[in-house]
């Protein structure tokens, strides 16, 4: 397990969950239109989810990469993603990696048993998104973070002391569907990325 002592400028933060959710709901989808899932390659598809979160935006007019940092939060006891490579996100800690989005550093925090996953992934929310050196931020939590993250959102602007009607925008939250509540920061689905990384077109799916 990574002690996270300092952020890039571009940070993605996620659950190991949310990967495992959003592959169970598209397998489920692909097999309702008679298709098959492929193995999702992890960093092929944060590439493209970096470009939706706007870490990309800038790449042109600086002609260079800046590094994207991942910090993936975990259980102590981590099962297997079947469909994903690598199928145990713990083993790419430490890591990095080049990819058409620029190079990648991979960081797991595991839970341990002092903090549910949740604790620590709203812990180091707003250590992330009130960090100086951090630019850009994207959120991915799982299904059973995602009912707080409104209130998790709110008490950290609060901390920013922003004003009541200011928005995050250099925070992305990625979800698996609709959120009622838009305010705060920027929102993303996650299923364009996917299908793109996964090379399944919308008009293969009828």
């Amino acid at each position: 397990m990574t002690e996270v002592a300092h952020f890039s400028q571009n940070v993605v933060l996620m659950e190991a969950t949310f990967i495992r959710e959003v592959l169970d709901i598209t397998h489920a989808y692909l097999q309702k239109k008679g298709k098959e899932c492929p193995l999702l390659d992890f960093a092929h598809w944060l590439s493209f989810l970096s470009i939706d979160g706007g870490f990309t935006s800038e790449i042109e007019e600086r002609k260079k990469f800046e590094e994207i940092q991942i910090i993936i939060v975990c259980d102590q006891k981590e099962e297997p993603i079947t469909s994903c490579y690598p199928h145990n996100l713990s083993e790419i800690d430490g890591m990095g990696t080049m990819t058409m989005s620029g190079p990648m550093h991979f960081s797991v925090v595991q839970t341990e048993g002092y903090f549910s996953r949740k604790e620590l992934f709203f812990d180091l929310m707003d250590w992330v998104v009130t960090a100086p050196e951090v630019k850009r931020v994207m959120l991915l939590p799982s299904m059973d973070t995602e009912d707080d993250m409104p209130q998790a959102l709110l008490e950290t602007r609060q901390r920013m002391k922003l004003d009541e009607d200011a928005r995050m925008g250099n925070v992305t939250w990625v979800h698996m569907g609709k959120i009622d509540d838009e305010r705060f920061c920027n929102h993303v689905s996650v299923f364009f990325s996917i299908m793109m990384a996964l090379g399944i077109k919308s008009e293969e799916l009828g």
